[in-house]
């Protein structure tokens, strides 16, 4: 078998073309290949960061949320305490007024409405 010299010069060409191509090229685009994949995973830390802070402020709310429903039911008034009655000697005998359901279920209705609207406008 014989060997010839264009063997050896293909050779040569390919290693020198291999050479420019791997310090042109390869090198910068790897560069700036990992460069991106850096910035990725920054971005991702950055968002598990944000992302745990956001689930312990939901904890405190809803901590703060239990708490205010806690003390709400037991400092809930008594609006049928005689004591409560400013004319209660004018008008001893004043009672409860008689609301009907569907009167009851409007107003709440409308109360739910304004507590939604008024609470959109509370940053946190």
């Amino acid at each position: 078998m014989e060997l010839n010299v264009t063997l050896f010069i293909q050779m040569i060409n390919f290693f020198i073309a291999w050479f420019i191509l791997r310090v042109l090229y390869f090198k910068p685009a790897i560069a700036f290949l990992d460069q991106q994949q850096e910035e990725h995973d920054q971005l991702i830390a950055t968002l598990r960061r944000w992302q745990g802070g956001i689930t312990l402020k939901e904890h405190e709310i809803d901590q703060v949320w239990s708490a205010l429903k806690l003390f709400s039911k037991d400092h809930k008034p008594d609006s049928l305490h005689p004591d409560f009655f400013i004319f209660k000697d004018i008008a001893p005998a004043l009672e409860q007024l008689s609301v009907d359901k569907k009167q009851i279920d409007r107003l709440t209705k409308e109360v739910k409405q304004i507590i939604i609207t008024e609470a959109a406008h509370v940053d946190i």
